[in-house]
């Protein structure tokens, strides 16, 4: 199999069709060194001989497919099943539909597609750095870090593997396995904007735990054999949580993230600054209602405790931006200084 041709998607901010999970714009429809591209795939061995020629029929369907990509991997689905229904075992077909599977959250389907196409073009990158990626959604971080490992054979300057290699090492806790990976990365691309690096670092920390979460809740429903919303109330404990080995780490982070910034002189200042706004605002919605918008102002009807609840929650739903410019057309900018 040819690498698989990226027919550009509707819009620059869908996500790219070649399933590495970024958007177009940030993947091959990059232009400079926002995301590096991946270096051509060189010809395998023999491939010109083994080749296959298509039938017309699965030629036809195969042009209706890669047209359809232009609407997205959901839309192009069915027209890459009907190819694979004509020709099994198809590594290009099975590409895009592992891709699709992916986009659906069903990583175990897409897995399968993947496996299969590399059945066919074991040599074509991508393939290994797109199976690696269902590993990791589906909790297998060793099946994972196999598959980048085995794209890196193919494709050893490439961004995505070593990422993608180096973020799973840092999931499996080998902190210092996934510096070795994390630093020539660095090197290699030194023009990677600092702030891409560090949004990337947060992205991949709520994706481990968001994807723990998932894995963990669906055990513990299927181990508590939950199939009606009453089980769920009476299973006599927490079913939607964090596996235990992820929670410890949770409550390692928090103590850090406590020591290291809530409680930071910077913002203890920030939340003394941000107390004298909800105070001062609470005690001037209550001695001048009328402050308030007219919307709101009805809530001076209302008896105590419901009086002060009403002017609660105006300001609960105040942005930061809101409360300080209503404190300052109240109190002035002097008032916080």
């Amino acid at each position: 199999m040819s690498a698989p041709a990226i027919v550009p998607p509707a819009s620059r901010n869908d996500p790219c069709p070649c399933g590495s999970g970024q958007r177009y714009k940030h993947c091959h429809g990059a232009a400079g060194a926002d995301a590096p591209a991946a270096p051509p795939q060189p010809p395998a061995a023999g491939a010109a001989a083994e080749m296959p020629v298509d039938p017309p029929d699965v030629a036809a369907l195969r042009a209706v497919a890669q047209t359809a990509l232009a609407g997205g991997l959901a839309a192009a689905e069915a027209d890459w099943q009907r190819v694979l229904a004509r020709m099994p075992g198809d590594a290009e077909a099975h590409f895009h539909l592992g891709n699709a599977a992916r986009e659906r959250d069903a990583h175990d389907e897409a897995i399968v597609h993947f496996v299969a196409a590399l059945k066919s073009a074991p040599g074509n990158y991508g393939l290994n750095n797109n199976l690696g990626l269902a590993y990791k959604n589906a909790g297998r971080l060793r099946d994972a870090e196999d598959a980048f490992r085995r794209e890196l054979t193919v494709n050893p300057d490439g961004f995505e593997p070593l990422a993608n290699l180096a973020q799973n090492l840092y999931q499996q806790q080998r902190y210092e396995d996934a510096l070795a990976y994390f630093e020539p990365l660095v090197r290699r691309y030194p023009d990677i904007p600092q702030d891409r690096l560090l949004r990337e670092l947060v992205r991949e920390q709520i994706g481990v735990m968001a994807n723990d979460l998932i894995v963990s809740t669906r055990r513990n429903i299927a181990e508590a054999r939950i199939e009606t919303a009453d089980d769920a109330r009476d299973a006599g404990k927490a079913l939607v949580c964090f596996s235990p080995e992820l929670a410890a780490q949770e409550r390692d982070l928090k103590r850090f993230m406590y020591a290291a910034l809530y409680h930071h002189p910077s913002q203890l200042a920030a939340a003394d600054r941000a107390r004298i706004i909800v105070r001062d605002l609470f005690r001037a919605y209550q001695q001048q209602p009328d402050l308030m918008p007219r919307e709101w102002q009805d809530g001076r009807l209302l008896d105590e405790p419901h009086r002060s609840r009403h002017i609660g929650d105006f300001i609960a739903g105040m942005t930061d931006r809101y409360a300080e410019k209503r404190h300052a057309e109240i109190f002035g900018e002097l008032a916080l200084s």
